[in-house]
């Protein structure tokens, strides 16, 4: 790597405290020498040519995706000093997902990581409504993963061990001195730990360093080929199903139905308010939700998802202490539906027991699941109160 010149890394330290806008614009000349500009350049160009080469030798190409960071040799990232370069392959598909997980290599003052990223952790991002999406797909990613003992995870940990140098670290971009690098000691501890935890924040890295000094000796086309290789079935693992699509999509509607309806421009103290407030909070009452998973075998009343991550404790009368945190008052319900049903867009009617969907929602998924007859528990005494969901189905 870097052949023709070898220094080319010396820039992330060069200029690591240059100021905003170091690159220049078309009214702005920035601070940054032409000589370096041409150095940044070499190193993005290095790190997706050998991108490029190791997707094209992969048994099916057009599995594998290239995404990159937005660069150009002129501007650099929007104009300023790019904190390191990287490159990262996912697979095809995973556009669901935002293109996660992902074989990665990052270039910085560090040196070169490569490695591999289950998910992006929300620390990393600044934008809330993106948070909110990694907080829906997180939980379906980690879902996916293989657990310790699966035969997949044996053999990749297996050829992780025998190859060394890898670090198993909460995240991409850490240091031996940053809190959770390398916190697990193999691939197994790793993934057993992400699918426990119940977290939606992501995460979780597996990577390895080359020092500056290791990139001149270093063969990066044929280093990272292995690594895609080596991390391949993961990525084709966790691809999205239609399902999970699905989900994704709807939680985007839910949320934008939600701003919609969260300000009401002739009544500011609309009731609509304190539904939003409440829906902020239920994930509360953690003894109601085991006896609701318990109660409805661990599946959506009326989608059937037995997705565990994604299920809550819907009240059918709206929560006012633990008195309300009765059984016959709560409703299994996938997140999605559960918002629309504190906003009275999903009922039930008492005495068919049957879905009623808004007909505002009459273009959009939901509709599916209009007339669906509710799944009950086995045990009566577990059953909703018809007397509650009357007193719901009643509400405007």
């Amino acid at each position: 790597m870097l052949a023709g010149d070898p220094e080319a890394f010396q820039v992330f330290e060069k200029w690591k405290n240059a100021p905003s806008n170091a690159f220049g614009s078309k009214n702005n000349s920035g601070v940054i020498s032409d000589q370096d500009k041409a150095r940044y350049s070499q190193i993005y160009t290095e790190l997706m040519q050998a991108a490029e080469i190791a997707r094209s030798k992969v048994n099916r190409p057009d599995n594998i995706q290239l995404k990159s960071m937005n660069y150009s040799h002129q501007y650099g990232s929007r104009g300023h000093r790019p904190v390191d370069v990287w490159v990262s392959l996912c697979g095809t598909g995973s556009e669901d997902f935002a293109r996660m997980p992902q074989v990665y290599m990052i270039a910085s003052e560090r040196g070169l990581e490569i490695g591999f990223a289950i998910s992006i952790s929300e620390d990393d991002y600044h934008d809330q409504s993106v948070k909110s999406r990694n907080r829906t797909i997180v939980p379906l990613i980690n879902r996916k993963l293989p657990n310790s003992m699966d035969e997949l995870a044996l053999s990749i940990d297996k050829s992780l061990k025998e190859d060394g140098g890898w670090f198993f670290s909460t995240k991409a971009r850490l240091t031996p001195k940053d809190e959770g690098f390398a916190i697990w000691a193999s691939l197994g501890e790793m993934l057993d730990s992400i699918k426990s935890n119940g977290s939606s924040k992501g995460g979780g890295s597996i990577c390895k360093f080359f020092a500056m000094d290791d990139l001149a000796d270093l063969d990066l086309e044929a280093t990272f080929g292995d690594s895609l290789s080596l991390f391949y079935p993961l990525l084709m693992r966790c691809l999205p199903n239609s399902w999970e699509s699905e989900v994704v999509s709807t939680q985007t509607d839910i949320e934008q139905i939600e701003g919609a309806m969260s300000f009401d421009p002739n009544d500011v103290a609309d009731a609509r308010e304190m539904v939003l407030r409440q829906i902020a909070q239920r994930r509360g009452q953690s003894k109601f939700r085991r006896s609701l998973l318990r109660a409805y075998k661990g599946k959506c009343a009326i989608s059937q998802t037995a997705v565990e991550a994604v299920l809550e404790a819907a009240h059918i009368t709206p929560y006012l202490g633990d008195e309300t945190n009765h059984i016959s008052n709560g409703l299994l319900l996938r997140a999605d539906l559960h918002t629309l049903f504190d906003l009275s867009l999903v009922k039930i009617d008492p005495e068919s027991m049957r879905v009623k969907i808004s007909p505002s929602l009459e273009a959009t998924p939901y509709w599916n699941y209009n007339n669906r007859k509710v799944i009950l528990p086995d045990k009566a005494t577990d059953s909703p109160s018809t007397l509650a969901l009357a007193e719901h189905f009643s509400l405007s």
